[in-house]
């Protein structure tokens, strides 16, 4: 079991205002549903976080050395009571049929992304850098099907999901870091900052 493989990402535990990001969260069930006129089409995440790093698959024996990344990421930065104020982009992104929204700009959040994958880098642990990565909050998974064209939302759905101003959310604490390995909501390992 040593050598297993698991597929691992690092992510901020939602702590504070989870009613906010649940609202949010509802939105996007209901929206979904008006507009493609088919119920359960949009399945919501049990668990809600905003992933700063993607891993990927890697071997059972380098989760050790991801803890430490992430624990020496967040010292030689000197990370901590870091505040974030987390404003919807209005912009919705698919990946593996994943729905996930990003945010504007905030300094503390990106810090944060930055010194951790800085860290991993430094200890050598590869990382999901394909695309120009933002912070960002899986809200749920789409079923393949008439809404996805060539792997992308179509346009004309995509212009009916702004997000309403009113799901702005106040600024937040971001007290602690998790990783996480895929479809597990117990984090396995977590760090406070």
């Amino acid at each position: 079991m040593q050598n297993a493989e698991r597929t691992l990402f690092i992510a901020i535990p939602i702590t504070e205002q989870p009613q906010a990001f649940r609202a949010m969260q509802q939105y996007y069930v209901r929206t979904f549903e008006s507009t493609l006129k088919s119920d359960g089409t949009f399945k919501p995440s049990k668990d809600l976080h905003i992933t700063i790093a993607y891993i990927g698959t890697i071997g059972n024996e380098r989760v050790a050395e991801i803890e430490q990344a992430m624990h020496d990421g967040i010292t030689q930065f000197g990370i901590c009571n870091l505040q974030a104020q987390l404003v919807w982009r209005n912009e919705v992104t698919l990946f593996n049929n994943a729905v996930s929204l990003t945010f504007a700009y905030d300094e503390g959040l990106e810090l944060l992304v930055k010194c951790i994958r800085t860290s991993l880098d430094n200890h050598e642990i590869p990382f999901d850098d394909r695309f120009a990565f933002k912070a960002h909050l899986t809200v749920g998974r789409i079923a393949p099907g008439h809404i996805l064209k060539k792997g992308r939302i179509k346009r004309s759905v995509l212009e009916l999901l702004a997000m309403p101003t009113d799901h702005t959310l106040h600024p937040i604490s971001i007290t602690k870091l998790c990783l996480y390995e895929s479809g597990n909501i117990v984090p396995c390992a977590t760090l406070d900052l």
